[in-house]
């Protein structure tokens, strides 16, 4: 109050800060849509909040903690989904865990401006897999460009245009939406052929890792 200086200073915690004058929900959604995320935002508690889903990866995690202590604390506490680590974003202003795989979570930092992460979420998930590989489901595993897959004990190796179909495939089913029409297929692919077995020709993936979908012409994998 201008008309009385003699007030008692209050103490904002950093915690505040965070919660008052940053908008989570706002914030994730121009994020989301600036990396392909599949969102919307969810608060998980004061500190955790759930972006959505990126490609064919797991989770999409902030983390707002003051301390590096706490940011270890709550890392340590992300659930695995899937099979899969959680990538989180921490503030371009926390100092430790370095990059890397603490507690099980895949890590980038924000950038200062507040809409980038170093390194890329792609870039994080594509250099993380165990052995070369990711799984995403149980007992489905692809390696970080899709050329092998696994499903159920049984091997797959894939030509590049397969592995972008079974990529494809993969994230519709991860979004709930399992079924793919043909010709989305065939044109994302850039093929000249007009039906999607002709990509798999002599390819022991048709019809056991690609299978049709529910309605005629739409495929998805055998999940």
């Amino acid at each position: 109050d201008d008309d009385d200086l003699d007030f008692d200073p209050v103490n904002v915690r950093i915690e505040d800060v965070l919660l008052w004058e940053f908008d989570v929900v706002a914030w994730a959604a121009e994020f989301n849509r600036r990396f392909d995320i599949r969102g919307p935002a969810t608060r998980l508690d004061d500190r955790i909040w759930q972006l959505g889903t990126f490609g064919s990866a797991s989770l999409v995690f902030l983390i707002l903690a003051h301390s590096d202590s706490v940011t270890e604390a709550l890392l340590r506490s992300l659930p695995t989904v899937r099979g899969v680590p959680p990538v989180v974003l921490l503030p371009s202003r926390t100092t430790a865990p370095e990059f890397g795989t603490i507690g099980g979570a895949l890590l980038a930092r924000l950038t200062a401006g507040g809409f980038g992460a170093e390194p890329s979420i792609e870039q994080v998930i594509r250099a993380t897999p165990t052995a070369g590989f990711v799984e995403p489901v149980p007992g489905f595993r692809h390696s970080a460009d899709f050329r092998s897959a696994q499903w159920n004990g049984q091997s797959f190796s894939l030509t590049p245009q397969q592995a972008q179909v079974v990529e494809m495939l993969l994230d519709a089913w991860l979004n709930g939406t399992p079924d793919l029409g043909q010709g989305y297929l065939l044109d994302r692919i850039g093929t000249t052929a007009n039906e999607l077995r002709f990509t798999f020709r002599d390819s022991p993936a048709w019809g056991t890792l690609v299978v049709g979908g529910g309605t005629r012409g739409s495929f998805r994998l055998a999940l």
